[in-house]
């Protein structure tokens, strides 16, 4: 499936949704994001991808080979994504923790900003106080 003539992919469907779900990037089925990410590799490689809605499998080679992904799928049990173990506030948490972190060793690491330094040396600090005020060039 990855290797199409001159680097492209035609993809025939009778099923629009199924369609519509490879351009979707809100759901997060393993089979849908499994194609995606074949997709993905397609095009980032050079390659093309398109994707056509036919009325019926009629005389479409595959047609056998479709019908049973499409049973197999509904088969599937459906999961949800590996990234919901831990709530999203969590994670925010996390990234914030860090960003501020690797913002704090450059704030420190850097001669500039000198005497603001002596007023705020934690940059968590002066964020806090600066984000209560629209800076202005009269405020600075």
């Amino acid at each position: 499936m990855k290797n199409g003539k001159d680097g492209l992919v035609n993809i025939f469907s009778d099923s629009r949704s199924s369609l519509e779900i490879l351009t979707s990037l809100k759901i997060y089925h393993p089979l849908a994001h499994a194609a995606r990410r074949d997709i993905f590799e397609i095009v980032t490689g050079g390659g093309a991808v398109c994707l056509f809605w036919v009325r019926a499998h009629v005389g479409i080679a595959g047609n056998e080979r479709a019908d049973e992904q499409a049973r197999r799928a509904a088969l599937t049990k459906k999961t949800a994504a590996d990234y919901d173990r831990f709530p999203l506030s969590h994670a925010k948490r996390v990234i914030r923790a860090a960003s501020l972190k690797e913002w704090q060793e450059r704030y420190t690491e850097r001669s500039t900003g000198e005497i603001t330094k002596c007023f705020f040396p934690l940059v968590e600090q002066a964020y806090r106080v600066l984000k209560q005020f629209e800076m202005t060039s009269q405020m600075a």
